[in-house]
């Protein structure tokens, strides 16, 4: 499963700043199960952005917004009716899937409020533990002479 992590909040607001109308856009997938851009991730950044908004004393408005997957086309498509609202996007899903909003929704400016960590395994709730660098070269079924056990 593919891990990712929230961005600062200082290099988040950063990247917003010159913008009235924010869509905080979550993902329902890997985000969301390893607790870095689900539902509550989205709630949480939009009371953020929206104290932020009202401590500079900006008209600004955040709105979040979560769909199941956002690297998949059937499951973006339900931005379509709402984006158009907005005059930027944070995604809070990995690259994959910023880079796939960034792509269909070319019109506005789309930021990512995450950065891609690892692939990897789930430990226990919230610990996670790497296992792929997604390097192109997987090694796993090569058997090393001095082991009993592959790679």
């Amino acid at each position: 499963m593919i891990k990712v992590k929230q961005k600062s909040l200082k290099e988040i607001m950063e990247a917003v700043h010159s913008y009235d109308r924010v869509l905080v856009v979550g993902c329902g997938g890997c985000a969301s199960v390893c607790l870095g851009g689900g539902q509550h991730e989205v709630d949480r950044l939009t009371t953020e952005l929206n104290l932020f908004f009202k401590t500079e004393l900006r008209r600004g408005q955040a709105t979040g917004f979560t769909i199941e997957r956002q690297c998949n086309p059937l499951f973006l498509e339900e931005l379509s009716p709402v984006i158009s609202n907005y005059d930027c996007a944070l995604s809070m899903a990995c690259g994959a899937g910023c880079q796939y909003m960034a792509e269909t929704y070319s019109r506005i400016p789309i930021f990512p409020a995450v950065n891609t960590v690892a692939i990897g395994i789930d430990r226990d709730i919230g610990v996670y533990e790497e296992r792929c660098r997604a390097c192109g070269e997987c090694v796993v079924g090569i058997v090393d002479p001095g082991f009993k056990t592959a790679v």
